[in-house]
């Protein structure tokens, strides 16, 4: 048993003692409240949690005739956890030191201990954007203990902490519950230590409806439209071709206002590659002009004529199919998990 302070009537700062010699067990839960942004290119996270630990400190123990705990929050949750052990667990994958937002500290009189504490951090992920915006991603935070050994300390996971909260909200993103994995790891350095670890995967899927109401859609009524020169008869052909531009034009100057919605990223995304074929596409409105015009001066005008018709429904059906095609290529293509840090 370790010596008691008169002040705060808690033990020196030393571990409890373990069970038949057992790793020290605590629980732990993580809840994920809010997520600030993402910061694509540099694969980090920045959000809003809550980290719950559980144990039990026989030296903690008091008399209480109803049973009532002893609850401290703020800073004096931060004094009382100062004088006391503390199984003091580390984000493996963060990027930046958490700040915590709010703590609660309560001390039962059986001697449990439940620790919460909300915090804003900067998780570093793994996420691939290849299917962007119909995408989604895993988010992984992994906890350690960067003190003690795999024979000393042991986090167990606490189904009743982990999870969303019922306060999460994102416009960006759609989350669901988390899956939960423990183990032990080689600890980083050390050739012969093993860590405790809990590793928390959080699903993410983005809200899809924004960019296909607000990108998608626009842009390919813009590109179906060049289709409309097909329709247009007895003007010349620098007249065809400058409406085609003209719409292709528009499609540039709308995706200058969308930029800032896409991810920043040095590979090819889906969305991308529909915009690029667009384009693409375009050009390809305006050979067939050129061509068609070509038998028209060359006096076969008829050729000109049945041309036309049937790129009036072969365009618009061959751009559609285009995109459609896209769009199956990246949802089945397998990821690979694209690391930029």
């Amino acid at each position: 048993m370790g010596t008691y302070s008169a002040a705060q009537n808690l033990p020196d700062v030393i571990p409890p003692p373990s069970a038949k010699e057992q790793p020290f067990e605590v629980k732990m839960g993580l809840y994920l409240i809010h997520i600030v942004k993402i910061d694509q290119p540099n694969q980090i996270l920045s959000g809003l949690f809550e980290i719950t630990t559980l144990w039990k400190d026989d030296r903690l123990s008091f008399e209480s005739q109803d049973g009532t705990p002893k609850i401290y929050s703020g800073a004096e949750a931060d004094k009382i956890l100062a004088t006391m052990w503390y199984p003091d667990p580390e984000i493996v994958n963060q990027a930046s030191k958490p700040s915590i937002q709010k703590n609660n500290l309560t001390i039962f009189p059986d001697g449990s201990i439940k620790y919460r504490y909300i915090f804003s951090a900067d998780i570093l992920t793994e996420f691939d954007y290849t299917r962007f915006p119909f995408d989604d991603q895993e988010l992984r935070v992994e906890i350690q203990s960067f003190i003690y050994n795999s024979d000393q300390l042991v986090f167990l996971p606490s189904e009743q902490y982990t999870g969303i909260s019922k306060l999460f909200r994102s416009d960006d993103w759609l989350a669901y519950p988390a899956s939960v994995f423990a183990g032990f790891k080689r600890a980083f350095g050390f050739e012969s230590q093993d860590r405790s670890y809990v590793l928390y995967e959080i699903k993410l899927e983005r809200r899809t409806q924004f960019y296909i109401l607000q990108i998608i859609l626009p842009f390919c009524f813009f590109i179906l439209m060049t289709t409309c020169v097909f329709w247009i008869q007895g003007t010349s052909i620098d007249r065809r071709v400058s409406v085609v531009a003209a719409f292709a034009l528009t499609s540039v100057a709308f995706n200058f206002l969308v930029l800032k919605y896409l991810p920043s990223v040095p590979y090819e995304t889906m969305l991308n590659i529909i915009i690029t074929a667009g384009y693409l596409m375009s050009g390809i409105v305006i050979i067939t002009i050129i061509i068609l015009d070509y038998f028209k001066d060359r006096g076969n005008k008829g050729v000109w004529l049945l041309g036309n018709r049937i790129c009036r429904l072969l365009f618009p059906a061959f751009m559609v199919s285009v995109w459609l095609l896209i769009y199956y290529i990246f949802i089945n293509k397998e990821l690979e998990i694209v690391y930029l840090i």
